[in-house]
């Protein structure tokens, strides 16, 4: 037999045959002439000179492709999570992220600010993230959208550019008030955590925002400053949540409708500076888990319905404290003697309480103090002698409408009085006279009270809220 050759093979099937096997095998005539017909046909339909030399295989790629080898059909053919057999959609895939921190219950009713927020990510939001790639913006985008719809955004002064089809990070815009003033307001990013595409500041005051705040702004993590002053209706408790932004520094949302307690939680977040709840509707005991903000620089409760002590505690942990307000309420107890350990605080008002007992001679070791506010309390007891020239900075000082104090408020002493008379200086010291002649003013039967000698007073009250100037003259 020629080599290359088996007696089975038929002339079709060896266009490969080795060269020369014709000259050492009988030439079958018929055969020879079908061979000379194929080789023909193979000529006409053979290649252009342009293409490749070498004949491609099933196993090797065209010049179009890759040079590796093409994936099995059991390997995916996209990087898309929500086109990939082993993931589930994109819906299915925001509601398991969202389910840990919503609940079924509110994701799965329309008419929840949960829900509304929901769909608005899965179906309304051009933006369509994907919560593979980006799971931390779907959640940051879906607590967005849920704030948005807990406080009715559509009736906010200032809309900006909320659940528009922008990063989140620009729904913010500047506003100018009648005296030519700009301010900010909306969602601004990356100022404090470095991270360019984390929420770190909400700002939205003076925005006739009303209803309350979701759980969900928890999620906003990276949360340094939350400011929703002055819009009045925003009501409700306060969600416990706020107590997982462990990077917020500022806390204000005075001038609003919250009721409910102070929450303890406030106190985890250990990088607090300012918290200020002024004139809400708060109610229930001050936690002394306050007392653990030890970065806190302004804690201001004031015009709330707070009942129960002062905690000591609260004082004694908070020694940064330049700004403490608990005025206003209906707290009662004594002044812990705690309050000296504060050495940074310059305002202390907690007037208008019904605090009792006597002043503590702590208060003496607060060198930085410029404004002491007690008045309109239940304090009693003789005033111990604590107004000398450590208070090189103290201005203003109220102890009227304690009826119960007694002894000496000597003034005279602080720089305020010695170098300029000036000053608010409060006690009281005005003299009810007795006798029995009418031309003198006073009433008959009459007796005559001292309650507080106070030399260098810059009004004199009479322990029941009638003051009048002292008519203090000074070299």
């Amino acid at each position: 037999l020629a080599a290359g050759r088996r007696p089975s093979d038929d002339g079709a099937a060896t266009a490969t045959a080795t060269p020369g096997a014709n000259a050492t095998t009988a030439a079958d005539p018929e055969k020879e002439e079908q061979r000379e017909e194929a080789k023909e046909t193979a000529t006409t339909t053979s290649s252009p000179s342009f293409r490749p030399t070498t004949t491609p295989t099933a196993s090797s790629p065209t010049s179009l492709r890759p040079t590796t080898s093409s994936p099995s059909t059991s390997a995916p053919t996209t990087l898309s999570p929500t086109l990939s057999p082993t993931r589930p959609p994109r819906p299915e895939a925001i509601r398991s992220l969202l389910l840990p921190h919503s609940g079924a219950d509110v994701l799965d009713d329309p008419t929840t600010a949960q829900g509304r927020a929901y769909r608005f990510v899965v179906d309304d939001d051009s933006l369509r993230l994907d919560p593979y790639d980006e799971p931390r913006r779907v959640v940051q985008r879906y607590a967005l959208a849920a704030f948005y719809y807990a406080t009715d955004g559509w009736s906010w002064r200032f809309q900006s550019n909320f659940l528009e089809d922008v990063h989140e990070c620009q729904w913010n815009m500047e506003w100018e008030d009648s005296f030519g003033y700009k301010y900010d307001a909306g969602v601004f990013c990356g100022g404090t955590g470095g991270d360019p595409d984390a929420v770190d500041e909400i700002v939205l005051e003076y925005n006739t925002m009303r209803g309350t705040l979701p759980p969900e702004l928890g999620l906003l993590t990276g949360l340094a400053s939350l400011r929703l002053g002055y819009n009045y209706d925003l009501s409700g408790p306060l969600p416990e949540t706020l107590g997982d932004l462990s990077n917020l520094e500022a806390l204000d949302l005075e001038e609003n409708s919250f009721s409910g307690p102070v929450l303890a939680a406030l106190g985890r977040l250990a990088k607090l500076r300012t918290l200020n709840l002024n004139r809400n509707g708060l109610s229930g005991q001050l936690p002394a888990a306050l007392g653990n903000l030890t970065s806190l620089t302004v804690l201001d409760v004031s015009e709330n319905r707070l009942d129960g002590t002062i905690p000591s505690d609260l004082c004694a942990g908070i020694t940064s404290t330049v700004e403490f307000r608990l005025n206003d309420n209906e707290l009662v107890g004594p002044l812990p003697e705690s309050l000296g350990t504060m050495t940074n605080v310059r305002t202390v008002r907690l007037e208008k309480n019904g605090l009792n007992g006597t002043v503590p001679a702590s208060i003496g070791d607060l060198e930085k103090l410029e404004t002491l506010h007690l008045w309109n309390n239940q304090l009693s007891g003789t005033i111990p002698d604590l107004f000398k020239g450590q208070f090189s900075e103290l201005v203003d000082v109220r102890l009227h409408g304690n009826p119960s104090l007694r002894g000496t408020v000597n003034f005279c002493d602080l720089p305020v009085v010695a170098n300029d008379c000036s000053g608010r200086l409060y006690a009281d010291c005005r003299q009810t006279t007795t006798t029995d002649n009418p031309d003198d003013g006073a009433a008959a039967g009459d007796t005559d009270v001292t309650i507080v000698e106070c030399p260098c007073c810059s009004v004199c009250c009479d322990g029941e809220g009638g003051c009048q100037s002292a008519g203090r003259t000074c070299e």
